[in-house]
């Protein structure tokens, strides 16, 4: 999405963690098709095991079906410690930052131990005044849509 590169771009992020989109969500391959010509590492995620994501970086048209069905990169290996920007799919998100998943919680697990910024990217639509969370659901710092990007705390803006 524009509005996702326009972010990336504003902040000169380099490395930064999406996913490639699967189902109904938003499509991320013309961000993923930016940030190759543009120079940003892109790390994606592959499913380790029934609990965890490895990290990988994204390698143009470099896409392998995982165990779920999902798409998912080839490339080296990688942690996400020096990532700048996590990209986070969603179902919905509400105004307070809590982000309604899939119900894995494989995403909730991947960002306890990080502290880069983290923008979940829906449809227009899917940003609502609350969703359902639980203690252990990790927030996000903005939303990103189709038309815009809404920032919910002051840690991007």
């Amino acid at each position: 999405s524009s509005e996702l590169i326009s972010l990336v771009e504003k902040h000169g992020f380099r490395l930064v963690a999406a996913y490639a989109n699967f189902g109904t969500e938003p499509s991320t391959q013309s961000f993923l098709d930016w940030a190759v010509e543009a120079g940003v590492t892109v790390l994606l995620p592959r499913v380790a095991n029934d609990s965890e994501l490895d990290w990988h970086r994204y390698e143009a048209n470099r896409l392998g079906r995982g165990a779920l069905g999902i798409p998912e990169p080839t490339g080296l290996s990688q942690t996400l410690d020096r990532v700048e920007l996590i990209i986070v799919p969603a179902v919905a998100v509400g105004r307070d930052g809590a982000r309604l998943g899939r119900g894995k919680g494989y995403y909730d697990r991947a960002l306890e131990s990080v502290t880069c910024p983290t923008v979940a990217l829906v449809h227009d639509g899917e940003l609502l005044d609350s969703v359902p969370h639980e203690e252990h659901d990790v927030a996000v710092d903005a939303v990103v849509t189709c038309s815009a990007t809404v920032f919910l705390n002051h840690r991007l803006n």
